[in-house]
């Protein structure tokens, strides 16, 4: 009797370390097999450009001068006009591009006058947005060929928010212009465009 016990208790013993050692490579197992990916959601300005309206329909002032600074991230653009006058008008053309691997979502283009200009009350601006688009399908039609004001009055615009896959890009020019009303001559406007955008899941 006493040898049964004592070969049933070695019996139960061998099968509660087996078990307990497969559990064991089991369990390290699915840890080491177990992986997480993290996407990437990374939208920003790739290129720009500046077209003054007073290259369609009449010369510009002399002192009149405009130069861009983009960040090296590319999510903020500064824009300086040097002596903008009454009734003046520019576009200013952005490439938004998603670089990420993730879908994002662009909800608008902002556009922020730095410091406190004394124009402030005189400017307005309008943003059109084109796309999205494939790499290189807008190249020509509302981008390339665009080069006065009124190669873009044909164009239709996209209503945000707008949804673009990794690899595609939206268009967006900006309508500036100064009010008619406003008494200040050669004044100097510096403009900061930034992004505001989402995932797009």
């Amino acid at each position: 009797m006493v040898r049964q016990l004592y070969a049933l208790f070695i019996v139960l013993t061998l099968t509660l370390l087996l078990t307990s050692q497969a559990y064991s490579l089991w369990y390290g197992k699915l840890r080491a097999n177990f992986t997480v990916s993290v996407g990437e959601l990374d939208v920003k300005i790739g290129s720009y450009k500046i077209i003054s309206c007073c290259q369609c329909s009449h010369e510009c002032p002399e002192t009149y001068s405009s130069s861009a600074n983009l960040s090296p991230n590319g999510k903020r653009l500064t824009i300086i006009f040097e002596n903008v006058y009454p009734e003046w008008r520019s576009y200013i053309g952005i490439v938004i591009t998603n670089d990420g691997t993730l879908p994002a979502k662009l909800k608008s283009v902002n556009v922020n006058i730095i410091e406190d200009s004394e124009i402030l009350n005189s400017f307005h601006y309008e943003v059109m947005y084109l796309g999205p688009y494939n790499k290189g399908d807008f190249a020509r039609t509302v981008w390339s060929n665009i080069k006065c004001c009124d190669d873009l009055e044909s164009l239709s615009s996209t209503s945000p928010p707008i949804t673009f896959y990794p690899s595609q890009k939206i268009i967006a020019w900006i309508e500036l212009g100064i009010d008619e009303n406003c008494t200040k001559e050669n004044n100097t406007l510096e403009l900061e465009i930034t992004l505001k955008y989402v995932g797009g899941w």
